[in-house]
């Protein structure tokens, strides 16, 4: 490993504060999975019910403590042990293997720090402060056993992985679990890496069929049947439809907090009098929800495909570029965004920890600062909540969105004689 960066003695306190936050959650998700609460506990019933038997049915049945069974067959694999233990113990191997994750993530970054093709001194010397962010961020998807930390090192992963099949896999497995992910998948295409996107196809095989079959036999296609059926197609009580109710506990999603100060909420209002709103038509305030989105989304297209003319040049710096705009605007997309996946926009703080250590104004630095500073603080949720209410974590993932569009812009790009299809 190259000298270059190495952490010496003086920068050894962001991997101990790191280790300190990783440690300090074990004690939230684990408490979790005796008492049967939490994320992590309808992760354990769900193995219970499987192991049991189940079919297509238990998609459409309502959990214990409310809500339903929400993850497919390609991520309840993961779960494979856990009709075996106590929750307890359940919760403390789920947890070690997110722990593991985190490390794996940690030695993820450091090679991609090392193989940039631009910055790669800057972003050496951030090694130790993009580590305890990453765990910051990570903290309450660590918590309540989200896969959020696994989706994070899959992205992580495809930077480093050349070609083939494998960098299909990282991009294909987050999406086979929770399906939004699969906006990611506009990574590659703005990259111009068109073979990529071919070998989606024996991914999908690989991770939605493969994986599972040995697991459930004849039972997969009736899972994968009741799975689409309970999520996607029902109307009424499909958990696609139930992404879009505001949530009175959800203090980041774009839609929530439109419909807080554009409509009337009233559990809202009856915990909270002080809190200003207008009384405007929810149906009408749902369209401008869907038109704002439409609108990003747009925005994050074209700024996208003007940075992705600069991967013939320098392909590492771009592609993790073009990672942090794509992860920052699915948080913004997510209907139900929430503290645990507030993780997923981590690349997007990447080129932000760069400008602070970068700057050449000394104004400049410690503005750079006070946002990484403030901005975790906020999507950590780590406030009170009469503060959280009025949405400070949205605006973090805004400004991020801001400065991620505006990176992508000013990337100038690169005019080529005929179109390059990049092999990997």
């Amino acid at each position: 490993m190259s000298s270059v960066g190495r952490p010496h003695h003086g920068v050894r306190a962001p991997f101990i504060l790191a280790a300190l936050v990783v440690l300090w959650a074990a004690g939230g998700l684990i408490g979790r999975g005796a008492r049967g609460r939490g994320d992590f506990s309808r992760f354990y019933r769900t193995a219970q019910a499987l192991h049991a038997g189940a079919g297509a049915d238990l998609y459409a049945e309502t959990d214990v403590p409310g809500g339903r069974h929400c993850i497919p067959p390609s991520g309840t694999v993961f779960f494979f042990y856990m009709p075996w233990v106590s929750g307890a113990l359940a919760a403390t191997v789920w947890y070690l293997f997110l722990a593991a994750l985190l490390v794996l993530d940690a030695w993820c970054l450091r090679r991609l720090f090392e193989r940039l093709d631009r910055q790669r001194r800057l972003y050496l010397r951030l090694w130790p402060w993009a580590v305890l962010v990453l765990s910051l961020l990570a903290y309450v998807s660590l918590q309540v056993g989200q896969f959020s930390v696994l989706f994070v090192t899959c992205w992580l992963a495809y930077l480093l992985l050349d070609g083939g099949l494998a960098p299909a896999v990282m991009l294909m497995l987050p999406a086979a679990i929770k399906l939004y992910p699969a906006l990611l998948w506009a990574v590659p295409l703005a990259l111009r890496r068109y073979r990529q996107l071919l070998w989606l196809a024996p991914a999908a095989v690989l991770i939605v069929v493969l994986l599972p079959l040995p697991f459930y036999g004849s039972r997969l296609p009736g899972l994968w049947q009741g799975f689409i059926r309970a999520t996607l197609l029902d109307p009424a009580h499909g958990r696609l439809g139930d992404m879009f109710h505001p949530d009175e506990e959800n203090d980041q999603s774009l839609d929530n907090q439109l419909f807080r100060y554009l409509t009337d909420q009233p559990e809202l209002t009856r915990r909270r009098p002080y809190f200003p709103h207008l009384r405007l038509d929810p149906d009408g305030v749902a369209k401008l929800v869907a038109g704002l989105k439409l609108g990003l989304l747009i925005v994050t297209c074209l700024a996208a495909w003007r940075l992705g003319a600069r991967a013939t040049t320098q392909p590492r710096w771009t592609a993790l570029m073009m990672l942090g705009l794509w992860s920052v605007t699915l948080v913004l997309l997510l209907p139900e965004n929430k503290a645990p996946y507030i993780v997923y926009c981590f690349p997007a703080w990447l080129p932000v920890l760069a400008m602070a250590a970068a700057g050449r104004e000394r104004r400049r630095r410690l503005g750079a600062s006070a946002l990484v500073a403030l901005g975790v603080i906020c999507q950590m949720q780590a406030m009170p909540y009469a503060v959280r209410a009025f949405g400070p974590a949205l605006a973090t993932t805004i400004v991020l969105w801001l400065m991620l569009c505006r990176i992508a812009w000013r990337a100038a790009p690169v005019r080529e004689t005929h179109p390059v299809l990049d092999s990997r």
